[in-house]
């Protein structure tokens, strides 16, 4: 965004009209000083009078002062820059006037862009060196078009501004990564790199901005939700935002709690920065690898005859930096991160809900449950394989934040994929409601359970998939679950020690080829993520929407308009 300049040759007097003001404007309304000078009129002259008309009635917008005299009194602000204590008290005061249309909202835009640079910059307590990605803040030449630098900080960075309505369909990809290249060079300079949107074509929410930590983990998915962006013609900001909170830091806790989110907002990106940098770091303790290295595709099971298998299947994996992680990770890695990643999670519900929690930071397009159940009916058989339709969640770990009436299902186009798999390979298997419960000895207690095992018409029992699709219905991430049939215990079939070892031999590799080739599946008919607008909530951010169409691998040409 272009910070208008000050007013031209016009002499500007504020609020004159103000209704039942008991106040005078400046006896001399300020003129502007000479070209080339900069005018230390308004700060002197006319805000002490204006902060007392503010302290009396409020912003003053539209309906109080007019059109001219509320973009006058933002002006005064705008340049207000040697009292940045007022002009964020005014920013704060025109937050609800602009969401009522009773002030303007790209003046709200224009007034946040410039608190929060200034807010940042003070927030610098050292020189830093500037990055050696500093060539990606310089951005193009300031002559091509589409683009402007502005905002030089005292260290040397500024911000790079793409008006893609004016940039030509060949540059966008290059233009789009200089933009990347910026948020990852502000993030090596020590801070939160700012990412600002704006859409002219919205009419509720034409700007809007969001801070990245570590924004080279998701990377891809920068770079594939801007380009949907640009393609409809937004005009995309970065600068440096503020400073990076350390870990360590007393501030963590209220930044991370989630129960904080302002439903009536519309986000950007579905996490603050903080909740970034908190789930990055826990992701390289439990899994023993770098966040860079996830691919778009993840495999979650609880054992490790499946990672054995995954790993033969694909033998160029990178894996965890020692044996010893909690959740170790494999990669098989691909260009655009549009390989496979499996996660050994351990067994439980606990464990489940605390890798979801923190890989839904990376936005993976699809996770896939697969594991071993019990069977709950007549017809099945050891072996025979589960597609969980829907869930009856017994796990108890989530019930406070996401209530057991909201309906948990699977993605119906990774359900539809799975069955495809499994009917061409002419495999046994059902559809149907999986009951995931947090107590692993059930059977013990089955008084307890039965009442509902009956009426949801469960066909199997598991530990962790109601969770995974739990967290990914919150987090908006697509799940499925393929479970295959290991015991009957309701059957005089409990899992025992011999046949459970010949069993997971003849159906690991199997499971793991079958979710190897459903991923394909979904790299080749989705490239542009799976289906998620039918999930859209109220506070629903603006990266991450995809439409419900199938593409052949390509993005969609012209997309649609994100509201």
């Amino acid at each position: 965004m272009e910070t208008p300049a000050e007013p031209g040759n016009e002499r500007l007097t504020v609020l004159t009209a103000l209704p039942g003001s008991s106040l005078s404007p400046p006896a001399t309304p300020w003129t502007p000083a000479a070209p080339g000078n900069r005018p230390a009129g308004p700060t002197r002259r006319t805000l002490p009078w204006l902060k007392h008309v503010i302290l009396e009635h409020g912003w003053p917008g539209t309906s109080l002062a007019g059109t001219d005299g509320a973009r006058a009194a933002w002006l005064l602000v705008q340049h207000a820059d040697r009292d940045p204590a007022f002009q964020r008290q005014c920013l704060d005061l025109m937050t609800t006037p602009a969401g009522q249309g009773k002030a303007s909202r790209t003046d709200l835009a224009y007034l946040t862009d410039r608190v929060l640079l200034a807010e940042a910059s003070r927030r610098s307590t050292a020189p830093r060196q500037r990055p050696a990605t500093a060539a990606a803040h310089r951005g193009p030449d300031p002559g091509s078009r589409g683009f402007s630098r502005r905002s030089r900080w005292d260290d040397g960075g500024m911000t790079l501004t793409a008006d893609f309505a004016a940039i030509p369909g060949s540059r966008h990809a290059a233009e789009i990564e200089r933009l990347c290249d910026a948020m990852e060079a502000a993030g090596k300079a020590g801070c939160y790199s700012r990412l600002t949107v704006e859409r002219p074509w919205s009419a509720d929410n034409p700007v809007l901005e969001g801070e990245f930590a570590a924004p080279r983990a998701i990377r891809w998915y920068l770079e594939r939700e801007l380009g949907r962006l640009a393609a409809s013609g937004a005009r995309i900001s970065v600068c440096p935002g503020r400073e990076a909170l350390d870990l360590h830091d007393p501030e963590l806790g209220p930044a991370v709690d989630e129960t904080r989110w302002d439903l009536r907002r519309k986000k950007l990106f579905l996490f603050a920065p903080e909740r970034m940098a908190l789930s990055i770091d826990r992701l390289r303790h439990y899994t023993g690898t770098e966040p860079e290295m996830f691919q778009r595709y993840v495999l979650l099971t609880n054992y490790a005859w499946h990672v054995e298998e995954f790993r033969a299947a694909l033998p160029d994996c990178t894996g965890p930096d020692s044996g010893s992680r909690q959740m170790p990770a494999w990669h098989h890695a691909l260009p655009g991160r549009t390989g496979l990643t499996m996660v050994n999670i351990g067994v439980g519900p606990s464990n489940a809900k605390t890798i979801t929690d923190h890989l839904a930071v990376l936005r993976p397009d699809l996770v896939l449950m697969i594991g071993h159940c019990a069977g709950l009916r007549n017809h099945q058989e050891i072996g025979d394989l589960v597609l969980a339709t829907a869930y009856m969640r017994d796990d108890r770990v989530l019930d406070d934040i996401l209530p057991l009436s909201v309906p948990v299902i699977s993605n119906h186009t990774l359900n539809t994929l799975l069955l495809s798999e499994l009917t061409g390979r002419g495999l046994r298997s059902r559809m149907g409601i999986v009951f995931t419960t947090a107590n692993r000895n059930w059977e013990l207690h089955l008084a307890a359970v039965e009442d509902r095992l009956r009426v949801s018409r469960a066909l199997a029992v598991d530990m962790e998939s109601a969770t995974v699709a739990a967290n990914g219905f919150r987090y908006r991430i697509p799940t499925a679950t393929l479970l295959a049939v290991s015991d009957k215990p309701l059957h005089a079939r409990p899992k025992l020690s011999a046949d459970a070892q010949g069993f997971y031999t003849a159906s690991g590799r199997q499971h793991v080829q079958i979710a190897i080739a459903m991923a394909a599946k979904v790299r080749h008919l989705y490239p542009g993520g799976l289906p998620t607008a039918d999930l859209r909530s109220p506070d629903e951010p603006l990266l991450g929407i995809t439409g419900p169409e199938a593409t052949s691998g390509t993005v969609d040409a012209a997309p649609r308009r994100p509201s």
